[in-house]
């Protein structure tokens, strides 16, 4: 029994990897696709500029992302039991799920919001500064497509996944600029093998 359980989630483990792996490859095209067929964004020389220019996408991802969820909840609230008592438990499935999104998405956003911003600030000309739009659509997608792909299947994580990537890698390519700036190429090389030292320590002691 025991053995046929480990069988079980080796198994998934395998499906999952395989299937990161396919969906990193297919955002990093998208990626390429989407800088090369967007406009370099005009008037984007002061960081002042920037950094207003990455408020307005993290408002158009909260819209898309977090409101639909809000709304979701609501509205599905409405529906059901739960609308007499919020602590009841006539809660449906698809209610657990949209409230999972949404708790989701609002930590999620925390990473993608400095992010966002701190790679308005290093993206100092019009045509760099596209990154800033692709990552935000990006992220948009990813998070919608896993909402989606999670009421069909609550193991299907990988798009929630590569919104997590995108922000690791944004965050700490700018984090890693930033101690450049402080320190040098040393404090730079050493904010990126701390974290990647944890990230290791944290998949080992999972057994991942």
């Amino acid at each position: 029994m025991k053995d046929q359980k480990l069988q079980t989630i080796g198994k998934a483990r395998f499906i999952l990897i395989r299937n990161l792996i396919f969906a990193c490859l297919t955002s990093v095209l998208f990626w390429l696709l989407l800088y090369a067929i967007l406009s370099p964004v005009p008037n984007m020389t002061e960081p002042l500029a920037r950094l207003i220019f990455a408020f307005k996408c993290w408002g158009l991802a909260t819209l898309f992302c977090l409101i639909l969820g809000i709304n979701a909840v609501a509205y599905e609230r409405l529906g059901s039991s739960s609308f007499v008592s919020a602590l009841g438990d006539g809660e449906s499935l698809r209610l657990r799920i949209n409230q999972r999104y949404l708790q989701q998405t609002i930590e999620q956003m925390l990473v993608f919001m400095p992010g966002l911003l701190m790679l308005a600030i290093y993206c100092d000309t019009s045509e760099s500064m596209r990154l800033v739009e692709v990552a935000t659509f990006m992220w948009m997608a990813a998070r919608l497509v896993f909402w989606l792909n999670y009421h069909q299947d609550t193991q299907g994580g990988v798009p929630g996944m590569i919104g997590t990537l995108q922000n690791s890698i944004i965050l700490l390519y700018c984090c890693s600029r930033f101690s450049y700036e402080l320190w040098g190429m040393t404090g730079a090389v050493l904010i990126v093998s701390l974290f990647v030292s944890f990230q290791v320590y944290l998949l080992s002691i999972n057994k991942l």
